[in-house]
């Protein structure tokens, strides 16, 4: 039997003054957590290009973390590495940027072509959730647009995944978070000219605004990634 597989994602902000610190703690604290052994990968990634109206909402850096097993989240908050990483963040953050929010999630509905092992990930990273009422018609909605999209050979994966816990008090970590992976940095800038996207954004006017809550859209590059 298969083991059900979480994510934690985390949003920050680095102070302008501080990217170069900000940046050496982050790498430092990644490969803390990283060493505890159900983690399989840990990438941390850049916004790089807003996407749509609510591009601008994206947030700066969104660290992915990726367990094996989704039963082993309570047993990674308990571990010697996080209590290490705590200590780091107590001792080295202040001052280098702001935690806008973080959570945890299992994944809906997964797409590949192949495995994820690659030194640098090219994404879409998309926020999103339903509007009031409209939870079946969002989920049946999304699930057709982005299951649609993965027609597209340039993309490797597609995640879909919902929120299963959030981690901070006043949260506004989204209810759902699509992951697009592309083979190639120039795979991604051909498919936003493709036949695809395009019709993709008639459906997105007629039928997903009047029911998807769009949060955030944005591509992001990974930074730096560490994986088993």
């Amino acid at each position: 039997m298969a083991t059900e597989k979480a994510m934690m994602v985390v949003s920050t902000k680095a102070r302008p003054e501080k990217q170069q610190a900000y940046n050496i703690w982050y790498d430092e604290h990644i490969s803390l957590l990283f060493a505890f052994g159900g983690m399989e990968r840990v990438s941390r990634n850049l916004y790089t290009l807003p996407l749509g109206d609510s591009g601008g909402n994206s947030p700066e850096y969104l660290t992915i973390y990726e367990l094996k097993n989704k039963a082993d989240i309570e047993v990674f908050f308990n571990s010697p590495q996080m209590e290490q990483a705590k200590k780091q963040f107590e001792e080295k953050w202040d001052g280098l940027g702001d935690v806008l929010w973080s959570g945890w999630y299992e994944p809906v509905k997964i797409l590949e072509r192949g495995p994820l092992i690659a030194p640098k990930r090219y994404m879409e990273i998309v926020g999103s959730g339903p509007k009031t009422g409209q939870d079946a018609a969002y989920l049946n909605y999304y699930t057709d647009h982005f299951t649609r999209m993965f027609a597209y050979n340039g993309i490797k994966n597609i995640s879909y995944s919902r929120q299963l816990q959030k981690l901070a008090q006043n949260n506004k970590s989204p209810e759902y978070i699509t992951i697009y992976d592309f083979e190639s940095k120039e795979a991604r800038e051909t498919f936003y000219q493709h036949q695809i996207f395009i019709e993709a954004g008639k459906d997105w006017k007629e039928i997903g605004q009047p029911v998807m809550d769009l949060q955030w859209a944005a591509c992001y590059d990974s930074v730096k990634i560490l994986e088993r």
